[in-house]
């Protein structure tokens, strides 16, 4: 399956073999924060906004803390 996703008639991954999101800025709304950026994919860029909510932190096995965040598109 894993192979037939990066055939021409999905990703092209041979043509294609990046995909990028660049952020351009970040704002809070509310509970939330939204990432406002550039996402590239076969070829065409796109405007994508992604909501973030922060929902605490925790601590890896080395005792570094870790935030813990939700990730969504936010709707139209």
């Amino acid at each position: 399956r894993d192979e037939s996703l990066m055939e021409a008639s999905y990703f092209n991954a041979n043509q294609f073999p990046k995909m990028n999101y660049s952020s351009i800025i970040m704002e809070s709304e509310g509970d939330y924060y939204v990432i406002k950026g550039d996402f590239e994919m076969l070829g065409k860029k796109q405007k994508v906004d992604v909501q973030i909510k922060y929902i605490g932190e925790t601590r890896n096995s080395n005792g570094f803390k870790r935030g813990l965040a939700i990730f969504t598109l936010p709707p139209d």
